[in-house]
């Protein structure tokens, strides 16, 4: 392989004239067609919140204990899957909302009642073995 020296003279390679005109023509159709290859448009926030409220149902489906509570219910996961798919916006926010609302740890009012009058009673009987107070 011999060097070139720089600012030495490029040799040209000679070019049919059919295959100039038929690269041309190639290259003005690419040009042409390449608007139309992408469309992008604008979301609302409400549409991508209702995208990730349909994503957070998605995993919870997905979770293994609840996989088996709905086979234990008699809905199979994959099905439950597509009916969330097929959930509009709206009844996937209503229902997030509603999965929001619950207790995570499932307490009920009852629950602490119950706690609160165990409490109340191991303060009488704490109080009542105490000397001095059975007079």
């Amino acid at each position: 392989m011999g060097s070139r020296r720089l600012g030495a003279p490029v040799p040209e390679i000679p070019m049919k004239p059919a295959a100039t005109a038929i690269l041309v023509r190639l290259l003005v159709v690419l040009i042409a067609w390449a608007p139309w290859q992408v469309q992008a448009g604008m979301i609302g926030t409400d549409r991508a919140a209702a995208s990730a409220d349909r994503a957070a149902l998605a995993a919870l489906v997905a979770r293994a204990d609840v996989s088996s509570a709905l086979v234990s219910l008699g809905a199979q996961p994959a099905d439950v899957q597509s009916r969330i798919a097929a959930m509009s916006d709206e009844e996937v926010r209503s229902l997030q909302g509603r999965l929001e609302s619950v207790p995570a740890g499932g307490t009920s009012s009852s629950t602490k009642t119950l706690i609160v009058i165990i409490i109340i009673a191991a303060i009488i009987w704490w109080a009542a073995g105490r000397p001095g107070m059975n007079q």
